[in-house]
């Protein structure tokens, strides 16, 4: 599990940590911690114990997520078109972390906010955002968002308290 402080200043600590993206080479997530407060950023990756490891107490983690039935269905809907856009929704499925292995990281590494964001595939419209997220919330009890353009998460530096606020609507 390498680790490296690659930031502090101001109270401001930024560690960077390996993870698993294979075929791309490096890969990190990162662990950002100011005033004893800590958000995680999965980076893209595959499910590992690193990301726990790196995620142990944070506040928020910020994971990407690839729901693997929703890529299979694209992979079947554009199987017959002139492209490779059935090959890529097919193969991806081998480097990305799914929802319910993000909700796994967040409730072993006890967080109690879980932001999915990079989302694969894209969700068109609202309707899907519950299946997407329906395994992740299966297996994990704290709060589970997906993220849109221009979310936004307040971390309280003298409580508990998070907030979400969409900038964009």
């Amino acid at each position: 599990m390498v680790s490296d402080v690659v930031y502090e200043e101001d109270g401001v600590q930024v560690i960077a940590f390996n993870v698993d993206h294979t075929p791309v080479f490096p890969a990190v997530g990162y662990r950002v911690t100011y005033k004893g407060k800590s958000v995680v950023i999965s980076g893209d990756t595959i499910f590992t114990e690193s990301l726990i490891h790196h995620s142990m107490g944070a506040d928020v983690l910020v994971s990407e997520a690839l729901n693997h039935e929703m890529s299979s269905m694209v992979s079947e809907a554009t199987r017959d078109f002139e492209n490779n856009a059935s090959i890529v929704a097919e193969d991806i499925k081998d480097y990305h972390i799914t929802p319910e292995q993000a909700g796994i990281v967040a409730r072993d590494a006890e967080i109690p906010y879980l932001l999915i964001t990079h989302i694969l595939p894209p969700v068109p419209n609202q309707i899907l955002v519950n299946p997407f997220l329906r395994d992740a919330r299966a297996i994990y009890d704290g709060e589970v968002y997906m993220a849109n353009d221009g979310t936004m998460v307040k971390i309280s530096l003298n409580t508990d308290e998070i907030t979400r606020v969409e900038l964009l609507k």
